[in-house]
């Protein structure tokens, strides 16, 4: 089976996280009613504990702790609003060079990357890094934030995976 088809078709219900150059998180997603509530430390700490171990589990010192953190509390959120259903959390890390692999397709039932690679941003956000993004349609930027996949299509520049945007003024547009 083609490369493309396979990673497309792990990808089918599964979450993105697209973080920007400033190594800045966005947080929009987590707000107070965060379905982990910070308040309630055993829980906390069981979360902590999770992400602690799956950082490890992972063995990509190029995958943080925090960005990893950032994305599962994303997942876990989507996943309560049974806006997913899947066991794939994919993330894009736009602090990193287009240059160097960024991209992450993480089994969270295997606790592994079952993806690693290369991955291209929108021409406007910058050349090898990317410094400027849009929630504006045909900016040519790349929209960072939480996005759940969804069906993929034959665009014009081939095989492609649409994305649909959660985080209002920031990927809705995408």
């Amino acid at each position: 089976m083609n490369i493309k088809i396979r990673l497309f078709s792990l990808l089918f219900t599964s979450l993105f996280l697209l973080i920007p150059t400033n190594g800045q998180l966005h947080a929009s997603f987590m707000g107070p009613d965060f379905l982990l509530n910070v308040e309630e430390k055993s829980e906390t700490q069981q979360f902590d504990d999770y992400v602690n171990t799956l950082h490890t589990n992972l063995q990509n010192e190029n995958l943080s702790l925090e960005l990893l953190r950032t994305g599962l509390k994303g997942y876990y959120k989507l996943l309560s609003e049974n806006k997913i259903n899947s066991h794939f959390l994919s993330i894009i890390n736009f602090s990193q060079s287009a240059n160097e692999r960024r991209f992450y397709v993480i089994d969270l039932k295997k606790q592994e990357i079952v993806f690693f690679d290369y991955v291209a941003h929108g021409m406007g956000s910058g050349s090898e890094y990317a410094a400027n993004f849009s929630n504006i349609a045909r900016s040519h930027k790349s929209s960072i934030g939480f996005y759940v996949t969804e069906k993929t299509y034959n665009g014009k520049r081939g095989f492609s995976l649409r994305l649909n945007g959660q985080e209002q003024n920031y990927n809705t547009n995408a």
